[in-house]
Protein backbone atom coordinates (compact mmCIF):
# COMPACT_ATOMS: atom_id res chain seq x y z
CA UNK A 1 0.00 0.00 0.00
CA UNK A 2 1.22 3.24 -0.91
CA UNK A 3 1.05 6.99 0.47
CA UNK A 4 -1.70 7.77 -1.99
CA UNK A 5 -3.79 4.77 -0.76
CA UNK A 6 -2.77 5.43 2.85
CA UNK A 7 -4.40 9.00 2.41
CA UNK A 8 -7.69 7.66 0.08
CA UNK A 9 -7.98 5.29 3.00
CA UNK A 10 -8.20 7.63 5.93
CA UNK A 11 -10.35 10.48 4.08
CA UNK A 12 -12.79 7.54 3.23
CA UNK A 13 -12.85 6.78 6.97
CA UNK A 14 -13.33 10.35 8.25
CA UNK A 15 -16.02 10.88 5.01
CA UNK A 16 -18.05 7.95 6.32
CA UNK A 17 -17.74 8.55 9.58
CA UNK A 18 -19.30 12.00 8.55
CA UNK A 19 -21.85 10.38 6.38
CA UNK A 20 -23.15 8.37 9.92
CA UNK A 21 -23.17 10.95 11.92
CA UNK A 22 -24.89 13.48 9.47
CA UNK A 23 -27.89 10.64 9.33
CA UNK A 24 -27.65 10.41 12.75
CA UNK A 25 -27.62 13.85 14.54
CA UNK A 26 -28.33 16.15 11.87
CA UNK A 27 -32.02 14.76 10.97
CA UNK A 28 -33.92 18.12 11.99
CA UNK A 29 -31.43 20.26 9.68
CA UNK A 30 -31.82 20.62 6.30
CA UNK A 31 -29.64 19.94 3.47
CA UNK A 32 -29.43 23.40 2.42
CA UNK A 33 -28.91 24.76 6.33
CA UNK A 34 -26.21 22.13 6.28
CA UNK A 35 -24.50 23.14 3.16
CA UNK A 36 -24.07 26.84 3.28
CA UNK A 37 -22.68 26.59 7.16
CA UNK A 38 -20.14 23.51 6.56
CA UNK A 39 -18.59 25.29 3.57
CA UNK A 40 -18.59 29.05 4.67
CA UNK A 41 -16.33 27.06 7.48
CA UNK A 42 -14.53 25.56 5.63
CA UNK A 43 -13.87 27.55 3.07
CA UNK A 44 -13.07 30.56 5.65
CA UNK A 45 -10.46 28.40 7.39
CA UNK A 46 -8.51 27.36 3.88
CA UNK A 47 -8.75 31.15 3.06
CA UNK A 48 -7.24 32.25 6.22
CA UNK A 49 -4.89 29.55 5.61
CA UNK A 50 -4.08 30.44 2.14
CA UNK A 51 -4.38 34.50 3.35
CA UNK A 52 -6.91 34.84 0.62
CA UNK A 53 -4.31 34.68 -2.31
CA UNK A 54 -5.68 33.53 -5.88
CA UNK A 55 -2.90 31.48 -7.44
CA UNK A 56 -1.66 33.15 -11.42
CA UNK A 57 -2.47 30.63 -14.30
CA UNK A 58 -5.03 27.52 -14.19
CA UNK A 59 -8.69 29.92 -14.13
CA UNK A 60 -10.20 27.94 -16.43
CA UNK A 61 -9.37 24.56 -14.29
CA UNK A 62 -10.80 26.25 -11.10
CA UNK A 63 -13.76 27.31 -12.45
CA UNK A 64 -14.11 23.92 -13.43
CA UNK A 65 -13.40 22.33 -9.71
CA UNK A 66 -16.12 24.96 -8.45
CA UNK A 67 -18.55 23.66 -11.26
CA UNK A 68 -17.91 20.11 -10.09
CA UNK A 69 -17.87 20.15 -6.49
CA UNK A 70 -20.94 22.13 -6.77
CA UNK A 71 -22.85 19.21 -8.17
CA UNK A 72 -21.09 17.04 -6.42
CA UNK A 73 -22.45 17.86 -2.67
CA UNK A 74 -25.67 18.96 -3.38
CA UNK A 75 -26.47 16.21 -5.32
CA UNK A 76 -24.36 14.09 -2.30
CA UNK A 77 -26.31 15.64 0.78
CA UNK A 78 -29.55 15.79 -0.73
CA UNK A 79 -29.15 11.80 -1.59
CA UNK A 80 -27.98 11.24 1.92
CA UNK A 81 -31.38 12.95 3.52
CA UNK A 82 -33.63 10.19 1.33
CA UNK A 83 -30.67 7.28 1.44
CA UNK A 84 -28.85 4.89 3.98
CA UNK A 85 -25.30 6.14 3.82
CA UNK A 86 -23.82 2.68 2.90
CA UNK A 87 -25.85 3.17 -0.12
CA UNK A 88 -25.28 6.92 -1.46
CA UNK A 89 -21.72 5.23 -1.41
CA UNK A 90 -22.34 2.41 -3.28
CA UNK A 91 -23.50 4.00 -5.88
CA UNK A 92 -21.78 7.35 -6.20
CA UNK A 93 -18.45 4.92 -6.00
CA UNK A 94 -19.87 2.72 -8.92
CA UNK A 95 -20.63 5.59 -11.07
CA UNK A 96 -17.41 7.28 -10.66
CA UNK A 97 -15.69 4.45 -11.06
CA UNK A 98 -17.39 3.76 -14.69
CA UNK A 99 -16.77 7.37 -15.36
CA UNK A 100 -12.79 6.99 -14.64
CA UNK A 101 -12.59 4.07 -16.53
CA UNK A 102 -14.24 6.15 -19.92
CA UNK A 103 -12.36 8.96 -19.21
CA UNK A 104 -8.97 6.85 -18.50
CA UNK A 105 -9.60 5.20 -21.70
CA UNK A 106 -10.11 8.48 -23.58
CA UNK A 107 -6.67 10.09 -22.10
CA UNK A 108 -4.88 6.72 -23.25
CA UNK A 109 -6.34 6.18 -26.47
CA UNK A 110 -6.60 2.70 -25.35
CA UNK A 111 -8.30 -0.02 -23.04
CA UNK A 112 -7.45 -0.11 -19.46
CA UNK A 113 -5.51 -3.68 -18.33
CA UNK A 114 -7.92 -6.54 -17.53
CA UNK A 115 -7.40 -6.47 -13.86
CA UNK A 116 -8.54 -3.56 -13.76
CA UNK A 117 -11.44 -3.75 -15.75
CA UNK A 118 -12.21 -6.88 -13.49
CA UNK A 119 -12.03 -4.87 -10.27
CA UNK A 120 -14.56 -2.03 -12.05
CA UNK A 121 -16.95 -5.03 -12.70
CA UNK A 122 -16.86 -5.90 -8.99
CA UNK A 123 -17.37 -2.60 -7.76
CA UNK A 124 -20.41 -1.51 -10.32
CA UNK A 125 -21.72 -5.43 -9.83
CA UNK A 126 -21.85 -4.96 -5.91
CA UNK A 127 -23.26 -1.39 -5.80
CA UNK A 128 -25.97 -2.12 -8.43
CA UNK A 129 -27.08 -4.72 -5.51
CA UNK A 130 -28.44 -1.41 -3.61
CA UNK A 131 -30.52 0.02 -5.85
CA UNK A 132 -33.55 -2.23 -5.53
CA UNK A 133 -32.69 -2.24 -1.57
CA UNK A 134 -32.87 1.44 -1.38
CA UNK A 135 -36.07 1.47 -3.23
CA UNK A 136 -37.89 -1.92 -1.65
CA UNK A 137 -37.05 0.03 2.17
CA UNK A 138 -39.10 3.19 0.84
CA UNK A 139 -42.08 2.52 2.36
CA UNK A 140 -43.60 3.61 -0.90
CA UNK A 141 -41.33 4.39 -3.62
CA UNK A 142 -41.51 8.37 -3.93
CA UNK A 143 -40.24 11.14 -6.34
CA UNK A 144 -37.42 12.02 -3.69
CA UNK A 145 -36.19 8.08 -3.33
CA UNK A 146 -35.63 8.50 -7.21
CA UNK A 147 -34.25 11.50 -7.29
CA UNK A 148 -31.59 10.39 -4.47
CA UNK A 149 -30.45 7.78 -6.66
CA UNK A 150 -30.22 9.73 -9.52
CA UNK A 151 -28.17 12.65 -7.32
CA UNK A 152 -25.97 9.71 -5.81
CA UNK A 153 -24.94 8.67 -9.49
CA UNK A 154 -24.39 12.48 -10.48
CA UNK A 155 -22.33 12.97 -7.37
CA UNK A 156 -19.51 10.06 -8.50
CA UNK A 157 -19.68 11.38 -12.11
CA UNK A 158 -18.58 14.68 -11.05
CA UNK A 159 -15.84 13.67 -8.47
CA UNK A 160 -14.22 11.61 -11.20
CA UNK A 161 -14.77 14.64 -13.71
CA UNK A 162 -13.19 16.89 -11.08
CA UNK A 163 -10.01 14.87 -10.64
CA UNK A 164 -8.43 15.88 -13.97
CA UNK A 165 -8.80 19.48 -12.74
CA UNK A 166 -7.52 19.11 -9.68
CA UNK A 167 -3.87 17.64 -11.07
CA UNK A 168 -3.92 20.79 -13.72
CA UNK A 169 -4.20 23.02 -10.57
CA UNK A 170 -1.32 20.69 -8.82
CA UNK A 171 1.32 21.08 -12.06
CA UNK A 172 0.29 24.96 -12.26
CA UNK A 173 1.41 25.42 -8.26
CA UNK A 174 -1.78 25.46 -6.73
CA UNK A 175 -1.42 24.37 -3.35
CA UNK A 176 -3.81 22.13 -1.51
CA UNK A 177 -5.00 25.12 0.83
CA UNK A 178 -5.14 27.38 -2.54
CA UNK A 179 -7.81 25.18 -3.87
CA UNK A 180 -9.70 24.04 -0.98
CA UNK A 181 -9.85 28.05 -0.05
CA UNK A 182 -11.74 29.36 -3.65
CA UNK A 183 -13.31 25.94 -4.67
CA UNK A 184 -16.71 26.14 -2.99
CA UNK A 185 -17.73 29.81 -4.22
CA UNK A 186 -20.61 28.23 -6.53
CA UNK A 187 -21.55 25.68 -4.23
CA UNK A 188 -22.12 28.57 -1.40
CA UNK A 189 -23.72 30.28 -4.00
CA UNK A 190 -26.13 27.31 -4.92
CA UNK A 191 -26.93 26.61 -1.22
CA UNK A 192 -27.71 30.10 -0.65
CA UNK A 193 -30.48 29.89 -3.59
CA UNK A 194 -31.83 26.91 -2.06
CA UNK A 195 -31.89 28.32 1.82
CA UNK A 196 -33.49 30.82 0.24
CA UNK A 197 -35.98 28.91 -1.69
CA UNK A 198 -36.68 26.86 1.93
CA UNK A 199 -37.44 29.88 3.38
CA UNK A 200 -34.56 31.39 4.16
CA UNK A 201 -31.38 31.26 6.77
CA UNK A 202 -32.48 29.89 10.34
CA UNK A 203 -29.76 30.22 12.65
CA UNK A 204 -29.30 26.53 14.56
CA UNK A 205 -29.38 26.51 18.36
CA UNK A 206 -26.26 25.57 19.89
CA UNK A 207 -27.46 21.89 20.52
CA UNK A 208 -27.82 22.14 16.35
CA UNK A 209 -24.86 24.17 16.01
CA UNK A 210 -21.99 21.82 17.78
CA UNK A 211 -22.57 19.00 15.62
CA UNK A 212 -23.14 20.63 12.24
CA UNK A 213 -19.53 22.04 12.74
CA UNK A 214 -18.41 18.31 13.73
CA UNK A 215 -19.43 16.71 11.23
CA UNK A 216 -18.30 19.95 8.65
CA UNK A 217 -14.74 19.17 9.77
CA UNK A 218 -14.61 15.72 10.17
CA UNK A 219 -16.68 14.64 7.23
CA UNK A 220 -16.18 17.52 4.93
CA UNK A 221 -12.95 19.79 5.69
CA UNK A 222 -10.20 16.68 6.82
CA UNK A 223 -11.89 14.34 4.35
CA UNK A 224 -11.02 17.18 1.30
CA UNK A 225 -7.45 18.03 2.55
CA UNK A 226 -6.27 14.45 2.97
CA UNK A 227 -7.68 13.49 -1.05
CA UNK A 228 -5.85 16.90 -2.42
CA UNK A 229 -2.50 15.39 -1.23
CA UNK A 230 -3.81 12.07 -2.27
CA UNK A 231 -4.71 13.53 -6.26
CA UNK A 232 -1.15 14.84 -6.37
CA UNK A 233 0.24 10.84 -6.00
CA UNK A 234 -1.70 9.02 -8.34
CA UNK A 235 -4.26 8.55 -11.36
CA UNK A 236 -7.89 9.27 -11.35
CA UNK A 237 -9.22 5.92 -11.24
CA UNK A 238 -6.92 4.75 -8.72
CA UNK A 239 -8.11 6.98 -6.77
CA UNK A 240 -11.70 6.74 -7.13
CA UNK A 241 -10.80 2.80 -6.60
CA UNK A 242 -9.31 3.09 -3.30
CA UNK A 243 -11.99 4.72 -2.78
CA UNK A 244 -14.58 2.48 -3.07
CA UNK A 245 -14.06 0.84 0.24
CA UNK A 246 -16.48 3.69 1.51
CA UNK A 247 -19.21 1.73 1.16
CA UNK A 248 -18.18 -1.11 3.45
CA UNK A 249 -17.10 1.85 6.11
CA UNK A 250 -20.36 3.31 6.23
CA UNK A 251 -22.31 0.33 6.45
CA UNK A 252 -20.08 -0.64 10.07
CA UNK A 253 -20.56 2.69 11.06
CA UNK A 254 -24.05 2.54 9.95
CA UNK A 255 -24.86 -0.24 12.34
CA UNK A 256 -23.45 1.67 15.13
CA UNK A 257 -26.25 4.18 15.14
CA UNK A 258 -30.13 3.37 15.96
CA UNK A 259 -31.22 5.26 12.95
CA UNK A 260 -30.73 2.13 10.51
CA UNK A 261 -31.38 -0.82 10.26
CA UNK A 262 -29.65 -4.08 9.64
CA UNK A 263 -29.57 -4.94 5.50
CA UNK A 264 -28.53 -8.26 4.60
CA UNK A 265 -27.73 -7.36 1.12
CA UNK A 266 -26.53 -4.00 1.55
CA UNK A 267 -24.38 -6.26 3.54
CA UNK A 268 -23.22 -8.34 0.59
CA UNK A 269 -23.06 -5.59 -2.15
CA UNK A 270 -20.59 -3.84 0.31
CA UNK A 271 -18.51 -7.17 0.83
CA UNK A 272 -18.59 -7.55 -2.76
CA UNK A 273 -17.40 -3.88 -3.40
CA UNK A 274 -14.77 -4.34 -0.65
CA UNK A 275 -13.11 -7.61 -2.53
CA UNK A 276 -13.17 -5.93 -5.79
CA UNK A 277 -10.92 -2.77 -3.95
CA UNK A 278 -8.94 -6.35 -2.40
CA UNK A 279 -8.31 -7.35 -5.66
CA UNK A 280 -6.81 -4.09 -7.26
CA UNK A 281 -4.60 -3.79 -4.08
CA UNK A 282 -3.33 -7.50 -4.25
CA UNK A 283 -3.08 -7.05 -8.33
CA UNK A 284 -0.74 -3.73 -7.72
CA UNK A 285 1.36 -5.19 -5.29
CA UNK A 286 1.58 -8.11 -7.41
CA UNK A 287 2.77 -6.41 -10.10
CA UNK A 288 5.69 -3.99 -7.80
CA UNK A 289 7.01 -7.24 -6.88
CA UNK A 290 7.29 -8.07 -10.26
CA UNK A 291 8.86 -5.23 -11.57
CA UNK A 292 11.23 -5.25 -8.48
CA UNK A 293 12.39 -8.55 -9.58
CA UNK A 294 12.73 -7.88 -12.42
CA UNK A 295 15.40 -5.10 -12.06
CA UNK A 296 17.45 -6.58 -9.64
CA UNK A 297 19.21 -9.41 -11.74
CA UNK A 298 20.08 -6.00 -13.62
CA UNK A 299 20.90 -4.16 -11.10
CA UNK A 300 23.45 -7.18 -9.80
CA UNK A 301 24.98 -7.16 -13.48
Amino acid sequence: MNSAHALSFLAVLMQSTGKVMYGTFLEAVAPAQFLLISFCVVAGVFLIAARGRLPAGARGAIVAVNVWTAVAFVCFFYALKHLSPAAVGAIEIGVAVLVAVVVASWRSRGRPRAAKLCVCAGIVGGCALLVPVELERAAAVSWNTVFAIAASASAGAASTLMVGAFQQLAHRGWGPSAILAHRFYLTITVALVWVAMEGGVVVPAVDDALPVVAVAVIGVMLPLLLMQFAVRKTDGLTLMICMALQPVMSFALSMLSPVYAWQPVTLIGTLVVAGALGLDVWVERRGQVTAVAARTPQAAA
